[in-house]
């Protein structure tokens, strides 16, 4: 039987001190391994040359190296390295029976690995939904969510035995099993208490060819302890009593998604300025259920995959679009409030149009019965500049027949363009 042992670490963003720390913390226990592999954010913008440096010392190690880029990994100063690989460039790679898979910058899957059963995947972002909360800083849809849904797609093409990923701060050094696939949340090497000590994690991954996989999670500087919630004998950093586990476990419900939603039907509808209703479009989107491990991530995920796919069809009737962010509805619509602190409530739900204005107004009686509304702008280019032609309003049926022909009279009258839609799942065969 064959197997592969990795040693696998993110997120250093630019610490060689942090790399040289585990550079002695592995010498020092001795740990056997096979390759390493590093998920991103292994340099600093502001430090050009700190990528190739860094590199340079896990290359020490004299075995092989592996990574993908993050998020961090730009302004780069890089130099060819003797056994390290970006991953993006080389493809995948074959080692002891098993395929290497990564994308960092790349979304599209390789599609002759379709069929290895013994994938590992390396990102540098999490999936939408699974091990990925954090500030909405890091979240590139502006959500609590950092992970991205195109990796939800890569983990649906390759069904891989492991996934490696780094980004989410707040969940790393987390190890997930789901549906087939561990999912482990590698970041961060760099973490250091306010005294500069060095607490960073970093893990040995035991994959086997029957698709069983052991991780075993270490701490710079770190000492074995027992849990005080699970109990269970782990390797913490000193001040640490709860296991990253047991500290994140309210947050790592999984419910059962029916297979119903892995197909849906999108028909749009647009209601014109005398409040015809003509057919817009009939779209169909694929749901990777499989990678889905709550109903709260399925329904934001269903709304971003519909949102996106609505922004390519509108591509096709103007020269840009732009999706207004729901955060800046009300600088974008309201009128001056003169200073006055008004509570995000009272837009919602009692919306004065002489104060906050008509057109804000209107869209909040859409947002008090659903938040998954959508404001796009189709914009044009003129020889005087750029021109908005129409303010599309995305939103569904249900919604519609909520808010009563008012409501709907009000957003044709402030200029607004109406697309409203159903879905309907498909039957799988």
């Amino acid at each position: 039987m064959s197997n592969i042992r990795i040693l696998a670490f993110s997120d250093v963003h630019g610490r060689i001190d942090a790399v040289e720390r585990l550079v002695k913390d592995v010498k020092q226990r001795k740990i056997h391994f096979d390759v390493i592999i590093v998920a991103g954010d292994i340099g600093n913008p502001q430090r050009s040359k700190a990528f190739t440096k860094i590199l340079k010392k896990i290359a020490e190690f004299q075995k092989l190296v592996l990574y993908v880029k993050g998020n961090w990994d730009v302004n780069i100063s890089y130099e060819h390295i003797n056994n390290v690989s970006d991953l993006d460039e080389i493809g995948p790679i074959e080692i002891n029976n098993f395929t290497i898979v990564g994308h960092g910058r790349k979304s599209k899957p390789y599609g002759e690995v379709r069929d290895n059963k013994n994938v590992i995947l390396v990102t540098h972002y999490p999936p939408y939904g699974i091990l990925d909360k954090g500030r909405k800083l890091e979240a590139p849809l502006n959500t609590l969510h950092s992970g991205l849904i195109e990796v939800n797609y890569l983990v649906d093409f390759y069904k891989p035995i492991i996934h490696i990923f780094g980004h989410s701060h707040s969940f790393g050094g987390i190890d997930f099993p789901f549906n087939g696939v561990v999912y482990v949340n590698v970041s961060r090497l760099d973490r250091i208490t306010k005294s500069g000590f060095h607490i960073g994690n970093y893990c040995v991954i035991t994959v086997e060819d029957n698709r069983k996989a052991r991780i075993e999670w270490f701490y710079l500087n770190g000492t074995w302890k027992k849990c005080a919630n699970c109990g269970r004998k782990t390797h913490l950093p000193v001040n640490w009593r709860i296991c990253r586990k047991c500290s994140r476990r309210r947050e790592m419900k999984i419910d059962k998604i029916p297979e119903f939603y892995q197909r849906i039907k999108i028909n749009v509808k647009l209601v014109n300025c005398n409040k015809v209703v003509e057919d817009f479009a009939e779209l169909e989107v694929k749901i990777p259920v499989k990678t889905i491990k709550d109903n709260e991530v399925l329904h934001d995920f269903i709304d971003i995959v519909i949102t996106k796919e609505l922004k390519k069809l509108l591509h096709t009737h103007h020269h840009i679009v732009v999706k207004v962010p729901k955060e800046k509805i009300i600088e974008t619509y309201g009128e001056k409030s003169d200073g006055i602190l008004v509570p995000f409530s009272e837009y919602l739900f009692s919306c004065n149009e002489k104060l906050y204005g008509e057109k804000l107004c209107a869209l909040m009686k859409l947002y008090s019965v659903d938040k998954r509304v959508h404001v796009f702008w189709g914009i044009s280019n003129t020889s005087s500049g750029k021109r908005i032609d129409r303010e599309y309003v995305f939103f569904t049926k249900k919604i519609l027949d909520k808010i009563g022909e008012d409501a709907l009279d009000k957003l044709l009258d402030k200029g607004f363009t109406p697309l409203v839609f159903e879905r309907f799942y498909i039957k799988q065969k």
